[in-house]
């Protein structure tokens, strides 16, 4: 069966893969992409039915398919497809209510939200020794963003081009561990307490160049997300949460509302202030910029 409406949900950097795919597939340059955040689907269908003057076909991409304000006008499109390419996307499961409205109609649908990101690797290094420690620790350090695991694979097998064994001081000193996850990390000790890894990973950021006042910003700004998500998830839900949060990535929603089930609100207000007082310190040239920091972590 020959399709020409797709819907595809999952991760992200999957459903980017999904659809880079099926742009190739179709060779054209015709590509124009809505999200049904901000747009409403009938300028979606009347889009799709206007004839394309420079090229064969079009591809109309249209994210956020379950905010759709109005799904019989995608229905009645659906019984009367034309020649152009509707890909239609959403970064999580897709609405049971719209399932069930399309579930007859002529359209594939593509579920990347189980990918087996371990078994990708593996296959990757097939030639190469690696054990799943190694595998885990790279997919940690890239958030299990598929694109970034595409790159950093390619630049691990040429720097062991000649050995083929991939270690694990050969990930620490290739790949950068992405911010997000440092400042998760960093949260996550100074909340236990632990302040030996604490100071590990505050040296590491050092290590890849992160300033003193950039880290602060990148706390205060990730307790006060954490802060919002207490809040938010009362009277929402996780894919509500996430469009409210401007769209945020699944896997830093779900990284910070972890931490939102477990840390305090009070103490989360506590380090908010405490961070925004070190801020104006340091700028001030009240403190040295490394001592403000190490003072901070030290009084956990």
């Amino acid at each position: 069966m020959i399709y020409m409406v797709y819907l595809i949900n999952g991760e992200k950097s999957l459903i980017d893969k999904e659809v880079n795919d099926l742009i190739k597939k179709y060779n054209t340059t015709s590509i124009i992409k809505y999200d049904l955040v901000f747009n409403k689907i009938s300028d979606v269908i009347n889009d799709i039915n206007t004839v394309n003057l420079f090229s064969d076909k079009k591809v109309i991409i249209c994210s956020s398919i379950n905010n759709i304000d109005n799904i019989d006008i995608l229905v009645k499109y659906l019984d009367n497809q034309n020649d152009n390419i509707l890909i239609l996307t959403n970064e999580d499961k897709i609405d049971l209510k719209i399932l069930n409205k399309i579930k007859n109609k002529n359209i594939e649908k593509i579920d990347v939200s189980n990918i087996d990101l371990t078994s990708f690797i593996k296959e990757e290094f097939k030639d190469y020794k690696i054990s799943f420690k190694e595998i885990n620790m790279l997919k940690d350090y890239t958030s299990n963003d598929y694109n970034r695991i595409k790159e950093e694979i390619i630049k691990l097998k040429m720097y062991k081009l000649d050995t083929k064994e991939i270690n694990e001081d050969d990930i620490k000193k290739l790949v950068t561990k992405n911010l997000d996850k440092n400042i998760f990390d960093l949260v996550n000790y100074i909340y236990k307490k632990n302040k030996q890894k604490v100071f590990e990973v505050y040296y590491e950021l050092i290590e890849n160049n992160e300033d003193e006042l950039k880290i602060i910003g990148f706390l205060s700004n990730n307790y006060t997300l954490i802060y919002k998500i207490q809040e938010l998830i009362k009277e929402y839900s996780d894919e509500e949460c996430m469009i409210k949060l401007n769209k945020m990535h699944p896997y830093r929603f779900k990284l910070l509302k972890e931490q939102a089930l477990s840390l305090d609100k009070k103490y989360l207000l506590n380090k908010i202030k405490e961070l925004g007082e070190l801020d104006i310190k340091i700028k001030s040239g009240v403190i040295n910029p490394k001592l403000g920091m190490e003072l901070f972590f030290c009084e956990l």
